[in-house]
């Protein structure tokens, strides 16, 4: 379900010796990332939660950060008159909410990497990507901890399907 042809260079990204993605997160996201984690801590500096679900809330936390940091790139190239500044922070942005969908694969990433990807021109890419951001939607269950970080990001996904739609067909 990846929209991007295999010659995609996003930013963190590169092969293994099989050809298959990889990544790692750059210094300015770990440090998003690191500010969600912090928002969590107890006054002492301790973070516990549940054994069961501590790995899903990490990886929640991981992707809000990097939604977080994504949707600041944006903001950021819409005040930058500069073009090629304008594609870094766009680029950047695109990196960020598909490592983001890798910790956490919620739908509406999918989303968010479409209108990234239609925001940098490539409009066959953004199209697939919301073709995929519908289909990987209409059979999606969030679980409790999922509800938790849409209800966090404020996600309107009944817009976004509309605008999906309207995008593709």
């Amino acid at each position: 379900m990846w929209p991007f042809s295999k010659k995609a260079n996003l930013l963190g990204f590169k092969k293994d010796h099989q050809g298959n993605l990889m990544f790692e997160l750059t210094e300015e996201e770990k440090q998003e990332v690191q500010k969600m984690f912090d928002m969590f801590k107890r006054p002492n500096g301790e973070f516990v939660v549940k054994a069961e679900v501590a790995d899903e809330i990490q990886k929640g936390m991981t992707a809000q950060g990097l939604f977080y940091y994504a949707k600041d790139q944006i903001m950021q190239s819409e005040f930058d008159s500069n073009k090629d500044k304008k594609k870094e922070f766009i680029d950047k942005a695109i990196a960020s909410i598909s490592k983001a969908y890798s910790f956490c694969p919620l739908p509406i990433y999918m989303y968010d990497l479409a209108c990234f990807v239609e925001m940098n021109g490539k409009i066959n890419e953004a199209k697939n990507a919301f073709t995929s951001f519908l289909e990987l939607q209409k059979d999606f269950k969030p679980s409790q901890i999922q509800e938790m970080f849409l209800n966090a990001q404020s996600r309107d996904v009944d817009e976004a399907v509309k605008d999906a739609n309207l995008k593709t067909g």
